[in-house]
């Protein structure tokens, strides 16, 4: 008897096609952190004044890389919004969306066990919308939510801060 978790397994399976693995060997490496802050606005009696206060930094590193196969894969830069420990030379595993975050979060939603999840219909419309997203074709740049570098003593995992855009525990 079904009791729904193989369509759920179906399911997970078919949203895991929306993120990517892709191995890459670094060469040059670049972060910039950006300072975030805004007015803010105090009064008193009679009397408004506003002043610029600092609330945040935001990293980004860019990495200039070289797929590790060749295969005609184009990216030749990746973006990663956060800090990263990568070197020149380092060989890294990339997890790269073909989607954007709503395009991702919608596909959830017709993907979720919420609505009518065991609707066959409702899975077709999804391996639609999955199909359509994967077709898309990586360009010479492109994010990365998640890279993985490979050390001696096992692997170093980085998210950035849109990781948690695109993991499907959230939905």
């Amino acid at each position: 008897m079904d009791d729904g978790s193989t369509k759920t397994n179906e399911r997970v399976k078919l949203l895991e096609k929306l993120v990517v693995s892709e191995e890459f060997i670094v060469g040059e490496v670049r972060t910039e952190t950006f300072e975030k802050g805004g007015y803010l606005k105090t009064s008193s009696i009679g009397e408004s004044e506003s002043y610029y206060s600092k609330t945040s930094h935001i990293s980004t590193t860019l990495l200039e890389v070289r797929h590790k196969r060749v295969n005609g894969n184009p990216v030749r830069k990746l973006i990663f919004h956060g800090f990263s420990s990568v070197e020149p030379g380092d060989s890294i595993l990339a997890r790269i969306p073909k989607c954007s975050p709503q395009e991702f979060y919608d596909t959830v939603k017709v993907c979720s066990k919420d609505q009518h999840a065991c609707d066959i219909v409702t899975l077709d419309v999804a391996k639609g919308m999955v199909d359509e997203y994967t077709k898309r074709i990586f360009s010479e740049e492109e994010c990365s939510i998640e890279i993985v570098k490979k050390l001696k003593k096992g692997n170093r995992i980085e998210r950035s801060t849109d990781y948690e855009s695109y993991n499907l525990k959230n939905f």
